[in-house]
């Protein structure tokens, strides 16, 4: 799986970034960035960790930004499982990197 990182992580991290997306595919792409950590985790950690994370802060920031939501209840469910999706994957990244010694 570890050869794959380079062709799958690149485009897992243009779909997040990519606002134009239907935003259906971007939880699936957040889970599959775990999973990627969490099954390959010293290559992944070395190469995208630092990227990875970034991005995972700048969608949490973007989920809690509600306010202009108020009538949108379909935006406020797919923020409140954006944030769900968040946490889940911190915590997935989080064991990776403590295994691979890269808590710093």
């Amino acid at each position: 799986m570890d050869q794959y990182l380079d062709d799958f992580v690149p485009c897992l991290h243009q779909i997040l970034s990519d606002e134009a997306l239907d935003r259906k595919i971007k939880l699936p792409a957040l889970h599959a960035l775990g999973e990627l950590c969490l099954n390959c985790g010293p290559q992944f950690n070395q190469k995208y960790l630092d990227k990875t994370l970034t991005m995972m802060n700048l969608a949490g920031r973007a989920s809690i930004q509600t306010s202009q939501y108020v009538n949108d209840l379909e935006t406020l469910e797919f923020l409140k499982e954006l944030r769900e999706a968040i946490i889940d994957q911190y915590i997935i990244i989080l064991m990776s990197a403590e295994d691979t010694n890269r808590l710093e």
